[in-house]
């Protein structure tokens, strides 16, 4: 429909978009009018967004914008009650845990994403495992929930680095010949718990080399 709300708004999915585009899907068309939706912590003036809302408002297009919008909800929907249901678990597990986390003082991690969870993990995976992941560089909420998910305090059965990171493929396959290394290449696996701390150790690489 030719309509540039991308081009106005960082993330369309936001508060004000998702308040422009269910305008629209109702009936709104005047660019002024959905323009005053927006919030106004929104960098572009109301006048540049109303300029990026004119289009041509063809009837098969807004069915399909309709069509898209209400999968989107019904995603988010579930979503929620994934995570819902991931914290129901979790407190399950902790209920009779000896790791009181009341005693100990968390580290404390902004989480990004409109989609992470929103209850308590640092409280809940310190109760699980009896340490504070969260104070490791580079792990976030997602390396955490596939530790737990993958393999929970089953990873205590691993009494040094040397079999954790072994039976993950992580440690390289080095070929020495002659007291000299020929070469060093780290096994590929689809461990999901591998790929979470590669992505780990990535981000500690990219800040690294920010500095």
């Amino acid at each position: 429909m030719n309509l540039r709300l991308d081009v106005v708004l960082s993330d369309i999915t936001g508060k004000s978009g998702m308040a422009i585009i269910n305008a629209i899907v109702q009936g709104e068309r005047d660019g002024n009018k959905l323009s005053k939706l927006a919030d106004r912590r929104v960098r572009k003036s109301k006048e540049e967004i109303a300029n990026a809302l004119q289009g041509h408002w063809s009837e098969e297009y807004l069915y399909e914008l309709k069509d898209c919008l209400e999968l989107y909800e019904l995603l988010q929907t579930k979503i929620q009650h994934c995570n819902q249901q991931i914290e129901g678990m979790l407190i399950e597990f902790t209920k009779d845990s000896k790791n009181n986390a009341n005693e100990v003082v968390l580290t404390k991690k902004q989480v990004k994403g409109k989609n992470q969870p929103r209850f308590d993990l640092t409280k809940l995976s310190y109760q699980y495992l009896g340490v504070d992941l969260f104070a490791i560089e580079g792990v976030s909420v997602g390396t955490v929930l596939t530790l737990i998910t993958e393999i929970g305090t089953g990873i205590y059965k691993f009494n040094t680095a040397k079999k954790i990171s072994s039976f993950l493929r992580l440690a390289p396959n080095n070929r020495v010949s002659g007291g000299k290394l020929i070469s060093s290449r780290t096994p590929k696996g689809a461990n999901k718990l591998a790929l979470a701390l590669r992505n780990a150790a990535n981000t500690i690489d990219r800040k690294k080399k920010e500095i």
